[in-house]
């Protein structure tokens, strides 16, 4: 059986931060249908953000939830993280619009691993597909799907124009 580790290193090392504070660090590891890192603890799932709140923060009182500032679930800096009662969440989500059903693209949907500037980076690498891949944490198919025009080329349709002088179907 491997050792124990500690949750605040088995927390951190699934965390992408970014050399500022102020910006949104992303949660890579496995997440819920809504775009929420989760992390098992003693067996149980919880929620990343939660977590992180709780191990960098303080206490979570059992009436209270951890709202992003941000606005993105799988972020897990604790800067844009806060304590909100369920009615204030709620309200903050349906006066930012972020109600059930509205679409969510690019680095803004919930369960998206990469970030726009990701993507760019992705798509003018010359590097090998496989050591893309392994470099971001994504399959060999979503780096495929990229440099090709298949995924995110609402991002990458202009680099593309400019770089080949033609359009991106």
């Amino acid at each position: 059986m491997p050792p124990f580790r500690p949750v605040t290193e088995r927390l951190w090392e699934k965390i992408k931060k970014t050399d500022s504070s102020e910006d949104c660090w992303f949660w890579t590891g496995a997440k819920t249908r809504q775009g929420y890192g989760t992390i098992a603890i003693k067996g149980k799932a919880k929620l990343a953000h939660r977590t992180v709140y709780e191990t960098s923060v303080e206490p979570i009182p059992d009436e209270l939830c951890v709202m992003h500032i941000c606005d993105n679930p799988s972020c897990c800096n604790p800067k844009h993280l806060k304590l909100g009662t369920i009615y204030e969440n709620n309200k903050d989500r349906h006066e930012k619009n972020r109600s059930k059903g509205k679409a969510h693209k690019g680095e803004n949907s919930p369960m998206s691993k990469l970030t726009s500037n990701d993507v760019l980076e992705i798509f003018k690498s010359e590097e090998k597909l496989k050591e893309i891949a392994k470099k971001f944490g994504i399959t060999f198919q979503t780096v495929s799907d990229i440099q090709n025009g298949k995924s995110w080329n609402w991002l990458t349709k202009n680099e593309a124009n400019h770089r080949a002088g033609g359009s991106f179907k």
